[in-house]
């Protein structure tokens, strides 16, 4: 072998080396691009869940929750679930009670669920959601008409209690699911320790 030879065995080791360089460095810095890139997506889609769950707990289950709330503590103060009896009260305090807060709860409610019907959670709208809306609308008008109609004919829709159920439940639910993906959130971030 020439000195010649030898010569251009050291260069073409050297560009071989530098190639075998080169290659590792770009293999390497395509699997960092892709693992970000997953990771990205990953922050994405959990931004993307995260997001959704806040408004539906925002402007859809949170409010309605809360006026539920509020309205079974007003009903307490007319009616003992215990006991199923009546406590006396006023009728006058009952009636400005239920024509002047729980009617136009009852209305907010109805208001939200045909204002915000995308954001109700899952495929099928409970059925319990329906009847809410049919006592919301129906309820003003049999305390309107409540001396001209019988008895009877005003309890054609009253409150749904599986609505309550529904509304707590999915409600519930979803914080669950919200809380979870932001302790995700929090264990991807890059400020995190691992």
């Amino acid at each position: 072998m020439t000195l010649q030879d030898q010569m251009l065995l050291l260069v073409l080791g050297q560009i071989l080396t530098i190639v075998v360089l080169i290659a590792s460095n770009f293999l390497n810095t395509r699997h960092m691009q892709r693992l970000y890139q997953e990771e990205f997506k990953t922050e994405a889609k959990i931004k993307t869940q995260v997001d959704y769950l806040e408004r539906q707990l925002v402007e859809f289950y949170g409010p309605i929750s809360a006026i539920l709330a509020a309205q079974d503590l007003l009903i307490r103060q007319r009616w003992n679930p215990d006991t199923q009896t009546y406590i006396e009260m006023p009728e006058e305090i009952w009636q400005a009670i239920r024509d002047e807060i729980m009617i136009p709860n009852a209305k907010t409610i109805a208001e939200i669920i045909t204002g915000k019907f995308h954001l109700v959670e899952g495929i099928q709208v409970p059925q319990s959601y329906m009847d809410y809306l049919a006592h919301a609308y129906f309820w003003p008008l049999s305390v309107k008409l409540q001396d001209k109609v019988d008895t009877e004919s005003r309890r054609y829709y009253p409150f749904p209690s599986a609505f309550k159920a529904d509304i707590d439940s999915t409600t519930n639910a979803l914080k669950s699911q919200y809380y979870k993906l932001i302790e995700k959130r929090q264990e991807n971030s890059p400020d995190s320790e691992k």
